[in-house]
């Protein structure tokens, strides 16, 4: 509608930069223990160097540079990345540049990575923020609600965590959604562009995460069941037709065959064995995946970001009625099957991962629901919880996001024996952008800290009525800090949560005791870790 309110420049502008700023303001890199990397990294920053210095896929010669990687593909005697192509290819270019303007190209990992997340997420990150929010905003006619919920579907979830490392799972949020309103528009639209659009979205989506076949598969038949004409199956086709090509290609010539994954060429055996299971190992939903991709403290989607009920409640409509609106419908129901597709992998928890990486490509398909729900009630208890709710959220993963976003699946309560260790002995590993100016780690997660619930909370006395604000703004503060209280007790004790300062000890403030445990858990092979965790499951 025409006399709705639009985003003025100056917010525009303000909120990219912000977005931008808080997704990049820290290095995520344990510059103190630099062999402390996460695999699912290190296999896509490989296949990112090997293309911007030399032009090929093989990464072979990545290992003598910066080591060994237990995350990767063989075949034969060379070594490629088992993941998905397109963050590698996306990337290569601005590294490319940052190869070229480095000093004496002798770059550090650690600020490869952060260079590639500020150019390459980062914009990403943008684009999720004000697809959401416009698609708020024009469902809801308010700007300031728009722009709370937006900020708080990135940083009240694990979307902005998987902005901060190098992972492919937020680029299939973005994604994921875009193509969802570009099929949405295609409905409406009826015209060719917009379904080639949405083949070449889908064929983007499918090449950087490939579990999100099943979710795009549900998006194309909920599209083309609105009409009859098979003519516009081919549109979709033809979109995504140079995707298809480049994915083919791509399997050939690394793997052998246009449909053989890296993931059927794994070189660690303990990895090679859960992706050999079913469909590269997807088999059926188990009780444990649900209860823990729910329930964990550690990867509970419930557990980290409780508002993310509210979606449901888009499902009931008052005397038993139909729900009126079809969007919220089509978005619970890609959710729900990509949620029961992770629930039947093998490694549904994701490895060294906190909120639960592979349900990130769906959280705007709930955060959307949530927001419009909560909005449409114009209840003071809904507005109350909603806002509690995303405080408490905000608040877990602004400390996960500065202190280190990758625990290891050992740590069945990371606020408890991770988040607030590392607190208490005030070990702030990452480096920021304040550290060019000299400013230490520790002052800049305090401001780092502030900056984002500040944010937040503005964002948040904005958005709610005035008539209600006090009766909602102020209690919920102290609902959410209890709430993160509530949190830290399941577990607390739990006989193989392990500290983790053993393998992060600065060496110049802890006994020659941690250093040698630090380097057992070293000498640990993956194999052996992995089977642990199994066996403690």
């Amino acid at each position: 509608m025409s006399d709705r309110p639009a985003i003025d420049r100056k917010t525009f502008v303000a909120f990219s930069f912000l977005v931008a700023l808080l997704i990049s303001f820290f290095k995520v890199y344990d510059d103190h223990d630099p062999d402390y990397v996460s695999p699912n990294e290190r296999s896509r920053f490989y296949a990112v160097h090997a293309l911007a210095e030399r032009g090929e896929l093989r990464i072979t010669p990545e290992f003598e540079r910066f080591g060994r990687c237990l995350d990767i593909a063989k075949v034969g005697d060379e070594h490629y990345s088992d993941k998905a192509p397109l963050l590698a290819l996306l990337a290569a270019p601005a590294y490319k540049l940052f190869l070229t303007v480095s000093k004496d190209r002798a770059e550090t990992e650690g600020t490869a990575y952060w260079f590639i997340k500020a150019t390459t997420l980062a914009p990403f990150a943008v684009l999720l923020f004000w697809l959401i929010c416009l698609f708020l905003l024009d469902r809801t006619g308010d700007r300031r609600f728009s722009l709370f919920a937006a900020f708080a579907a990135l940083f009240a979830t694990p979307v902005a965590t998987y902005f901060g490392v190098l992972f492919s799972h937020a680029l299939s949020a973005t994604l994921l959604l875009a193509t969802f309103l570009t099929a949405r528009r295609a409905t409406t639209a009826k015209s060719p562009p917009w379904f080639l659009a949405t083949g070449a979205l889908t064929g983007l989506t499918f090449l950087n995460e490939y579990q999100t076949a099943f979710a795009l598969l549900l998006m194309l038949i909920l599209l083309l069941s609105r009409f009859r004409d098979t003519r516009k199956a081919l549109w979709i086709i033809a979109g995504g037709l140079p995707f298809a090509a480049l994915f083919f290609a791509y399997n050939t010539m690394l793997f052998g065959t246009p449909f053989s994954l890296g993931y059927g060429h794994l070189e660690n055996k303990a990895f090679s064995e859960i992706h050999h299971h079913g469909l590269y190992g997807i088999t059926i939903p188990s009780g444990e995946a649900f209860v823990n991709l729910l329930f964990s403290p550690r990867i509970g989607f419930i557990t980290l970001s409780p508002f993310l009920l509210f979606a449901f409640g888009s499902l009931y409509r008052p005397n038993g009625g139909p729900p009126r609106d079809r969007t919220t419908l089509d978005m619970l129901a890609v959710a729900a099957l990509h949620f029961l597709i992770i629930a039947s992998f093998g490694f549904y928890g994701g490895g060294w991962a906190f909120g639960s990486r592979h349900l990130v490509a769906i959280v705007p398909f709930l955060t959307i629901p949530a927001a419009l729900f909560v909005y449409e009630r114009k209840s003071v208890l809904l507005h109350l919880a909603y806002l509690s709710l995303t405080l408490f959220s905000v608040i877990i993963f602004t400390v996960a996001n500065a202190l280190r976003p990758l625990v290891e699946e050992t740590i069945h309560n990371p606020l408890v024996n991770y988040y607030l260790l590392a607190l208490r002995e005030r070990y702030f590993v990452h480096s920021s952008l304040l550290s060019f100016l000299d400013v230490g780690n520790g002052a800049s997660f305090l401001l780092y800290f502030a900056v984002t619930i500040g944010l937040f909370l503005f964002l948040a006395y904005r958005a709610v009525p005035g008539p209600i604000r006090a009766t909602v703004f102020f209690p919920a503060p102290l609902v959410a800090c209890f709430f993160c209280t509530l949190l830290m007790l399941p577990y607390r004790h739990h006989p193989h949560d392990i500290k983790m300062f053993y393998w992060m000890a600065d060496s110049s403030r802890h006994s020659e005791e941690a250093k040698i445990k630090k380097h057992i858990l070293h000498q640990e092979t993956a194999e052996t870790k992995w089977m642990l965790v199994r066996e403690r499951k």
